[in-house]
């Protein structure tokens, strides 16, 4: 496959948390990256052992990136109510700082502009995370196989 790189070359700002800066080292990005890619997550259709197929958000670099597979947890109803949330900060309206469910109650998210804090261990831009939620909702709703 063909992919149109950005030339870069040096220090690229992974993130910052609690003023700690991260950096990476890339001498390039592509253009054309998912999210999902950006990110190190695959989403795939997976067989259980009574032959059913789930679909699941998984990472194979355990690091606090692992926690993004809290979209494991979402279905398309909980990640359009996440997604409502992130458009009420970003168009600076009344939002819930902390987002709960049910569905994720062994997990914490909070609301933190620009980021969004999973499990007090991963801290995630907010458009990063709307965009991997989009990305989750087209895999959930697309057929298997």
């Amino acid at each position: 496959m063909n992919r149109q790189r950005y030339g870069f070359t040096g220090r690229f700002l992974l993130r910052e948390m609690k003023g700690i800066f991260i950096y990476e080292e890339r001498d390039f990005l592509y253009l054309d990256m998912t999210k999902k890619e950006q990110y190190g997550l695959s989403f795939l259709n997976w067989e259980n052992e009574d032959k059913t197929i789930v679909k699941i958000c998984r990472r194979e670099i355990v690091d606090e990136y692992s926690e993004l597979q809290v979209l494991n947890r979402f279905n398309i109803t909980l990640s359009k109510s996440l997604i409502d949330q992130i458009d009420r900060v970003l168009n600076n309206e009344y939002f819930e700082k902390i987002f709960s469910s049910d569905a994720i109650d062994d997990n914490s998210i909070e609301i933190h502009p620009p980021f969004i804090i999973i499990n007090d261990l991963l801290q995630i831009r907010i458009e990063d995370m709307k965009e991997l939620l989009n990305e989750w909702i087209v895999f959930l709703k697309a057929e298997e196989g």
